[in-house]
């Protein structure tokens, strides 16, 4: 993996806006190996360009995570189609091991979030799921991508207009785009767009422009929730846990970072992880046996499983300085 597209996946990671002049420039390379790259990247992985969106801010009070384990696993089809049309359903991962599908659903209430979570299993209930359901409460690291679900949550309590719902779900499935392309799309002027972005970013509802990956390089990725029985010491613990975290990102691993979601929840399980690594054996030692010598004394209980097949959105797959990004409680 050539060091040329680990720094320019990183900065576009970091701002997907960045024009190819200024990472020229930051990077000491011509303009035209920059663009050579960046096309490379997309064929390559499915690099796109996306927002990460505020959700505190957007009023996305319910992110909810399930992990579902089915009694006989229903057909592909039939789970592509009971969470297809389901709104605030953001991510269906279908997976094996611990648990059978991974679900990441987003609402404004408790009774949108109920009603919106029925809707999407009511399909599946002849196969007998058995959910755990956890709410994620402190993100450390990551993101999870959402819809245009989450923008038509939250245009009524900004008051946007109808540009501004058009320009956030343009920039939210390219967020690259300059003024004038933008401007064509959206039928308006260069000067129009640059204004109502400036107002958009003064409510602090996009945390980053920033890109994902469709198909990530690494062979093996895990979906992974813990429990803890928590004796005394467990903040330290923890601390050394984050610096495990850091440490994975190493310059061994190519173009992007190991652990691309960490989170602490409130259900089911306290802490949520998604890890890409080369191979399962790989994973295991990353994951299970790492967090068993890392919380010892606090038991922990690891549910983990291999992703298998992505049914609807996109895990998050970017390349991140997460000493920069980590959010700790410490």
């Amino acid at each position: 993996m050539s060091d040329i597209k680990r720094k320019i996946l990183r900065e576009l990671s970091e701002n997907s806006r960045i024009s190819i002049t200024h990472l020229a420039a930051k990077l000491h390379c011509s303009r035209n190996t920059i663009s050579s790259n960046i096309k490379r990247l997309e064929e390559e992985y499915g690099m796109q360009y996306i927002l990460d969106f505020n959700k505190q801010r957007l009023g996305l009070t319910q992110l909810h995570v399930w992990l579902v384990k089915f009694d006989r696993m229903p057909p592909h089809d039939v789970i592509k189609r009971s969470f297809a049309a389901a709104k605030g359903v953001q991510i269906v991962a279908q997976t094996n091991g611990d648990f059978d599908l991974f679900a990441f659903i987003i609402a404004d209430t408790p009774e949108n979030y109920v009603k919106n979570g029925m809707a999407a299993i009511a399909g599946l209930l002849d196969y007998k799921p058995k959910i755990s359901i956890a709410l994620l409460m402190l993100k450390h690291t990551g993101f999870f991508p959402v819809d245009d679900y989450a923008i038509e949550l939250f245009s009524n309590r900004f008051k946007l207009s109808k540009l501004d719902i058009r320009l956030l779900s343009t920039l939210n499935s390219n967020s690259r785009l300059g003024y004038g392309d933008l401007a064509k799309r959206l039928g308006t002027s260069p000067e129009t767009i640059r204004y109502r972005m400036k107002r958009i970013a003064r409510l602090g509802v996009i945390d980053q422009f920033t890109i994902v990956l469709k198909r990530p390089p690494l062979e093996h990725t895990s979906i992974f929730s813990v429990d803890y029985e928590l004796a005394p010491g467990v903040l330290a613990r923890a601390r050394s846990a984050q610096g495990y975290y850091l440490s994975s990102d190493g310059k061994g691993l190519p173009i992007m970072n190991r652990f691309q979601f960490l989170g602490l929840m409130s259900g089911a399980f306290l802490l949520l992880g998604i890890c890409y690594s080369e191979s399962e054996e790989r994973a295991i030692r990353d994951v299970v046996l790492a967090h068993k010598e890392l919380y010892r004394p606090d038991n922990p209980e690891i549910r983990f499983a291999e992703v298998t097949r992505i049914i609807k959105g996109a895990l998050p797959a970017r390349s991140l300085d997460l000493k920069k990004h980590f959010h700790s409680l410490s």
